[in-house]
């Protein structure tokens, strides 16, 4: 059985979120004594910084990443925090795990959202006009598309651009396979209803 045809696909990673823990025993307090963060008695967790990804460790010794950009910015941020933990004599006591990628991808041409939400079952579209924090207001004018009932969700935010973010991910496989069935379904309803595509 050969490949669905589909729309060309770009996906553009834009944030991995992951977590790991740092071996017992552990003190919040402690690292934040000897290291360079300010602390307080209100301090619950300290946020490390390397580049434009970011670290907070919690007082359980609970690590989560964020705004990593791409898997090797993931790796490489993991690898710089594990050398400066083992300046405070810290070790990770388990592997990190990605708990979310989040990505944008180009999946369709534009969208006729109000003829195409009907059509996916598992879709939900109720655009809404909210105010930015300028005062202006602005339309939200997406389909929020699930692509399983089931969990782990993974959901894709659709928008008359054809573009969609994606979110609810664990691998970039299963990021990059989704993405391409959707587009293909999208494909498929475009030839049978050419009415979803906005000239």
């Amino acid at each position: 059985m050969g490949h669905q045809p589909h729309f060309p696909v770009k996906i553009t990673t834009v944030n991995f979120i992951a977590k790991t823990a740092i071996k017992k025993p552990f003190s919040l307090d402690a690292l934040a004594a000897r290291s360079p963060f300010l602390a307080s008695s209100e301090l619950r967790r300290i946020p490390i910084y390397h580049d434009s990804v970011k670290f907070s460790i919690f007082t359980t010794g609970t690590v989560v990443c964020r705004a990593a950009q791409s898997f090797h910015e993931l790796i490489a941020s993991f690898a710089w925090l594990r050398g400066f933990l083992a300046d405070f004599g810290l070790t990770f006591g388990e592997p990190y795990q990605i708990k979310n990628i989040v990505a944008v991808a180009k999946i369709a041409p534009r969208l006729d959202l109000a003829v195409l939400a009907p059509l996916l079952h598992t879709a939900s579209y109720d655009p809404i006009r909210v105010e930015d924090e300028y005062g202006f207001e602005r339309a939200v004018d997406a389909i929020v598309y699930y692509f399983s009932p089931e969990r782990p969700r993974n959901t894709a935010l659709i928008f008359p651009t054809g573009r969609a973010t994606l979110t609810g991910f664990t691998s970039i496989a299963s990021l990059e396979a989704k993405a391409i069935a959707l587009s293909s379904q999208l494909f498929q309803l475009a030839r049978e209803q050419t009415e979803i595509l906005a000239l």
